[in-house]
């Protein structure tokens, strides 16, 4: 069991997003479990690539039309790192609490079996973790949750399982699996106060969600001598103005607990919003701000690393008021920045280059897309959306290694 790749169980509410017009994905698959009767989802959003990537959730009242809304950001994600690689999502609608889980997510996985075999490469999502849908993968007859990889890429799957281990790999302290995506939404931090005439050490930061992700991040940037002057999970906000040291955020996040601090408001996660920082990162859960809460928040831009963590009427709001918003699909493309890195180049290569490939692609596409909208009042989202709307996918290429340029690697 490879549990060094875990990630953090996360129970939010499914808020209520204003009215859109549905997303329609190229296949959208409605599993009905025979046995306890709750559904199952699994999105493809598109069918013009070699490969089709996204997480599995577990999540209450999970429904269609969010897991295509899902995969849909995927896609983005995809796109807007320049990958010939679909979105996708699955999940079911199930208590994550519930004793029956691990039978009810092998269940599900023994029916869309086909796709992991040959186009979906899986990853962990909301209430579940690398190493059990990797083990449960393997007992319905799979290789791994990303084996469809291996054709895809043309990798034998040995290689595949010398990549995956890259995986397990420490680098200060905690696994290449753990710190991906939170390093690539330091990256995306970092860059956009670049764009704004800042540096990290110059800036105070406050992290919405204390998870893998946001506590990666928070580690990752006040080792860069930024201050992390204020936490949220769900448990309430705590607040360190002065900054809390890379080393404190570290332990606390190994303990899944926040730091303790000098104000601390428990049961409060929503006062972390009352606070200035330069920066805010939603790492959290979706729908992490409320147009009532975007008219008040007082930061200079908004990183959003989590999952449709802020709906358009809001970014809309932000941007209005002059807050630089950062969408979900460039922040959050971290992991998809280390898929490219990892089986792109011709040798396996190591942690430490695939960190460094992450922080570089997403610094670039953070500055593009910032440069852009500066220069024609436009709101980011709208500018990253063209740059994926350009984008063409091609089924007869690999599904990545078109933006490789690691020096770093070393030979499985």
């Amino acid at each position: 069991m490879r549990s060094s790749r875990d990630e953090p169980l996360m129970r939010p509410a499914i808020a209520a997003r204003p009215k859109v017009m549905p997303v329609r994905p190229a296949l959208l698959l409605t599993y009905t479990d025979a046995l306890e009767g709750f559904r199952g989802y699994l999105a493809i959003d598109s069918l013009d690539s070699p490969l089709v990537a996204g997480g599995f959730r577990v999540q209450p009242g999970l429904t269609a039309d969010r897991i295509a809304s899902l995969a849909r950001t995927m896609t983005l994600k995809q796109q807007i790192a320049g990958l010939n690689v679909g979105g996708a999502k699955s999940g079911i609608d199930y208590d994550p609490a519930a004793t029956g889980k691990r039978a009810a997510v092998m269940r599900f996985m023994t029916a869309i079996r086909p796709y992991l075999a040959s186009l979906y490469s899986m990853g962990p999502d909301l209430n579940t973790r690398y190493s059990e849908l990797d083990e449960a993968a393997r007992t319905v007859g799979l290789t791994s949750i990303k084996g469809a990889i291996a054709p895809a890429q043309g990798l034998t799957t040995v290689d595949l399982e010398h990549r995956l281990a890259v995986l397990d790999e420490l680098v200060a302290g905690n696994t290449l699996g753990q710190q991906r995506a939170g390093h690539g939404v330091a990256a995306a931090v970092t860059a956009t106060l670049d764009i704004l005439g800042s540096q990290a050490k110059d800036a105070s930061i406050a992290v919405h969600g204390f998870g893998a992700l946001g506590g990666a991040a928070a580690c990752r940037l006040a080792q860069q001598g930024a201050r992390i002057t204020g936490l949220a999970d769900q448990g309430g906000a705590v607040l360190q103005p002065s900054g809390f040291s890379a080393d404190a955020l570290f332990a606390s996040m190994k303990g899944a607990r926040l730091p303790a601090g000098p104000i601390m408001h428990m049961g409060r996660p929503d006062r972390l919003f009352d606070e200035v920082a330069d920066v805010l990162v939603l790492a959290a859960k979706e729908d992490s701000l409320t147009p009532m809460q975007a008219e008040r928040v007082r930061c200079r831009a908004v990183i959003c690393g989590a999952n449709l963590a802020l709906s358009v009427p809001v970014e809309t709001i932000l941007h209005r008021r002059g807050i630089v918003v950062v969408p979900d699909f460039i922040a959050g493309c971290g992991g998809s920045l280390a898929m490219d890195s990892l089986f792109g180049p011709t040798t396996v290569p190591s942690a430490s280059s695939v960190l460094r490939h992450i922080d570089q692609r997403m610094r670039a596409i953070v500055e593009v897309t910032l440069k852009r909208a500066r220069q024609t009042g436009a709101m980011p989202r709208d500018i990253a959306l063209a740059q994926c709307a350009a984008f063409k996918a091609d089924l007869l290429e690999a599904p990545y290694g078109h933006h490789i340029s690691l020096t770093d690697t070393h030979h499985a």
